[in-house]
């Protein structure tokens, strides 16, 4: 899969199984953090990737929990952890 950077700006080749939006909220986190030294929340995710669901959002990260891109404390605010690194370009 061919993805648009949304770090760089560069067009990049993924070949993990990862899909668009997944792809699209891990990289969010990830420029998130770096600029803010703290974890977005649900709602500021949202926001930033252009999902109305905060639902969705969750059921997204539910996904990279499952598969060990990130991990968070349950029932605490702002405590998302990569453990892989994005693809940046």
């Amino acid at each position: 899969m061919i993805i648009l950077c949304n770090i760089c700006e560069k067009k990049v080749e993924v070949n993990e199984n990862i899909n668009h939006r997944e792809l699209k909220i891990l990289q969010f986190i990830k420029k998130y953090i770096s600029e803010n030294n703290k974890s977005p929340t649900v709602r500021e995710i949202s926001k930033g990737v252009g999902i109305s669901s905060f639902a969705g959002v969750d059921k997204y990260i539910y996904k990279l929990k499952e598969k060990q891109y990130i991990t968070k404390i349950p029932y605490r605010a702002r405590t998302i952890v990569l453990i892989k690194e994005v693809v940046c370009g």
